[in-house]
């Protein structure tokens, strides 16, 4: 396994590049699979747009003005965020072994952050204030869903994290309850459910609130989440963040493929799970499991990614809205509950359940996405029936 990109490149191109080490595996395929969803989610919308699906907004834009208190006071906090976190690691540079817990915690030079901010501030003064006109104009520009994406991929990004981390505290209550810094700014331990359901209403919302209608937009988002989730799981298998699968001690039934896709010890795993590897020179990283265990990331990964190209082979074909996201639940819910059965999650024990919080999601999922593809299917055929 490979806990930061420095020991990829090392073993996989026999390149030692120091700097690389400030950039986990795991983080590093996170935002790739942020950017390649957003890719083809914006390719879909623009494939619809063309088809005359969606329409413009126009909003105006003055040109000219001098800067107010209010685009002051956001460049203010801006340049504050960046300095006070930056600044920090040029005294502290052990921060940069673990950038993302760094991110996300209270640590920083707060004097670092004034002088930033005020610099980001003053910068943004200077700027409205040469190109300040006689006479603000306005000009009218026309925006479509598609060029929204930047403000899609912010949102997906800073609500996934919280909704991810919070639905993992919830599954492991007791360890929560024990830990809660540590847990809360280890970027391990991120429920996919639990991100894509806040992610989903935060987004659903800032849709509504530009008039467009999410669920035209469900359905390009489909293809796009199932490609980011096999992308991230990816990531998952890569570092051994720990969703690998229960113990597998069986004899591999499938002689022809390599013996790791049948059972892994996940040696180096980022978690530093295990017993220690002797003569091993990756610093801390240098544990594997005890037993070996299903690779269940990896798994996920080569079927969603399958799924994916059934989902964009026939979205050019399934012109009725909605049938497309349901399918992606539908999908979705399958894949994740099977490979559950995989795994070693703690279980739900309530009004006669006996199963893991994603397997319950799954399950909803599922229903969601069959009530709604056959609603849709019955709904669309009475209209055409009524109109012919």
């Amino acid at each position: 396994m490979y806990p930061n990109l420095y020991y990829m490149a090392r073993e996989l191109f026999h390149l030692k590049l120091p700097a690389l080490m400030s950039i986990s595996t795991f983080g590093f395929f996170v935002a790739l699979s942020f950017l390649t969803g957003i890719y083809f989610l914006r390719k879909d919308l623009l494939r619809k747009e063309n088809d005359g699906l969606f329409s413009c907004k126009e909003e105006k834009l003055i040109i000219g003005k001098p800067a107010g208190k209010k685009e002051l006071l956001q460049y203010f906090l801006v340049g504050f965020l960046v300095g006070f976190k930056v600044v920090e690691v040029f005294f502290n540079k052990h921060y940069l072994q673990e950038p993302i817990q760094y991110v996300i915690s209270f640590n920083g030079n707060l004097t670092g952050g004034l002088v930033a901010g005020c610099l980001s501030m003053f910068f943004i003064y200077w700027v409205r204030r040469i190109q300040k006109l006689p006479e603000p104009k306005t000009k009218v520009i026309q925006i479509w869903p598609s060029d929204r994406m930047g403000d899609v991929m912010l949102l997906a990004a800073v609500f996934g994290l919280i909704g991810g981390k919070f639905f993992h505290c919830l599954e492991h209550w007791d360890e929560f309850v024990q830990q809660p810094y540590e847990m809360l700014t280890s970027l391990a331990g991120i429920t996919f459910y639990g991100s894509l359901i806040l992610s989903s209403i935060v987004i659903w919302f800032y849709f509504q609130y530009h008039k467009i209608k999410p669920l035209y937009v469900a359905d390009s988002f489909g293809p796009a989440l199932m490609l980011a989730y096999a992308i991230g799981r990816l990531g998952c298998h890569l570092s051994g963040d720990g969703d690998w699968g229960k113990v597998n001690n069986t004899i591999n039934p499938f002689n022809f493929l390599p013996s790791w896709m049948w059972a892994y010890d996940y040696p180096h795993n980022v978690i530093m799970e295990g017993i220690a590897m002797p003569n091993c020179d990756w610093g801390e990283y240098c544990y594997r499991l005890a037993l070996p265990v299903f690779p269940t990331p990896f798994y996920e990964a080569v079927i969603c990614f399958i799924l994916f190209l059934i989902l964009w082979f026939v979205r050019k074909r399934i012109t009725t809205p909605v049938l497309m996201a349901s399918l992606y639940l539908i999908f979705n819910g399958l894949e994740r509950f099977t490979i559950e059965t995989l795994r070693d999650n703690p279980r739900l024990h309530m009004v006669g359940l006996h199963c893991t919080q994603a397997q319950f999601i799954a399950v909803l999922c599922i229903l969601l996405g069959v009530v709604l593809f056959f609603y849709k299917l019955i709904t669309s055929k009475r209209m055409k029936i009524v109109n012919s």
